[in-house]
């Protein structure tokens, strides 16, 4: 579409490869495209995180934005601190956004969020695009092959996801993108309430996080640091980002016996060395490996293995859709 002005909204989908909704934002051939994460208080101060979940969200967000720097030398991945909700409103109009497009999301607070941006989004004249990406099936798909009831087990999910029709492969990461548009911000910022503050416990200084301005202390857009979040230091040695998840999970494609005979009543989550499970869970979660990227590389492995393969529900791509 000619001239549209984009915003796409990262979320949990921290990641160039796998992403319907990356695609779908490029599609629209935009003259600009800016890459925007909001930095939602609700996470900050009323959803329980601890510093290590921080670190590891932090991770992911330094490695895309280096990612898209790679693609274009404009591009970044623009860290905006206010809420979602009051922010848009006022970026549609001082940007001059056309195209809103993110990847669906499917917890409570982010499907209500998510409502009341696309109402403010439609009141602005901006036009909406949103694709699923973040599971092997859109949730809402299974619950209408299921006859409106919730799919409660694996069966329910299998012989739903029969209905909709195969996993689609990945899509690959681009090659290119547009420049951002100029990123004005003649606007106020609205200052979130710190309390309560449930995550007050993991903190052994002020959290700062949004007294510097939308654009952060170096109005750079970076995003921030658990010293500006007021956060004990991590204290895993488990590191977020795209670049980790897919060299890891190269690693484990690699090992053919592991991927195509993996059980998982015969792993144990807490054993790291040697470790028997991927360890890709938090990359699911914030969306830093894709998960149709993990399932068809397991699956293109287990086609090849032959009859001694596991299958669902103990494989690996049974794991998948228990996640599901």
């Amino acid at each position: 579409m000619a001239n549209s002005r984009v915003l796409y909204w990262f979320r949990t989908d921290l990641r160039l490869h796998d992403s319907p909704a990356l695609a779908a934002a490029l599609d629209l051939k935009p003259e600009c495209l800016y890459c925007v994460w909001t930095w939602d208080p609700h996470y900050v101060y009323r959803a329980r995180v601890g510093p290590n979940r921080f670190q590891f969200l932090l991770d992911c967000q330094n490695d895309l934005s280096a990612s898209l720097t790679k693609l274009n030398p404009k591009q970044k991945l623009l860290l905006l601190r206010e809420a979602p909700q009051t922010l848009f409103p006022k970026l549609f109009k001082a940007w001059r956004i056309s195209h809103l497009v993110f990847e669906k999301d499917t917890d409570a607070y982010a499907k209500d969020r998510d409502e009341i941006v696309m109402r403010l989004a439609r009141e602005a004249g901006v036009e909406i695009v949103s694709r699923m990406g973040r599971t092997l099936y859109d949730p809402d798909e299974l619950v209408k092959k299921c006859k409106g009831k919730p799919t409660m087990s694996i069966t329910m999910v299998q012989n739903a996801g029969k209905q909709i029709g195969a996993i689609p492969r990945p899509t690959p990461a681009p090659t290119s993108l547009p420049d951002p548009g100029d990123t004005p911000l003649d606007f106020e910022q609205e200052q979130p309430p710190q309390q309560p503050d449930i995550n007050d416990i993991q903190r052994n200084d002020t959290e700062k996080s949004y007294s510097s301005g939308i654009s952060g202390p170096g109005s750079d857009f970076a995003p921030p640091t658990l010293q500006e979040l007021g956060l004990k230091p991590a204290t895993t040695p488990h590191r977020g980002g795209e670049t980790i998840a897919l060299r890891m999970l190269d690693s484990i494609i690699a090992n053919e016996d592991y991927t195509a005979t993996f059980e998982k009543p015969k792993t144990a989550p807490t054993a790291f060395e040697p470790q028997a499970t991927t360890l890709l869970s938090p990359h699911l979660h914030f969306g830093s490996v894709g998960v149709r990227e993990f399932y068809w590389r397991v699956q293109d492995v287990v086609s090849a293995y032959g009859r001694r393969a596991s299958q669902p529900p103990t494989s690996l791509t049974g794991q998948l859709l228990f996640r599901d």
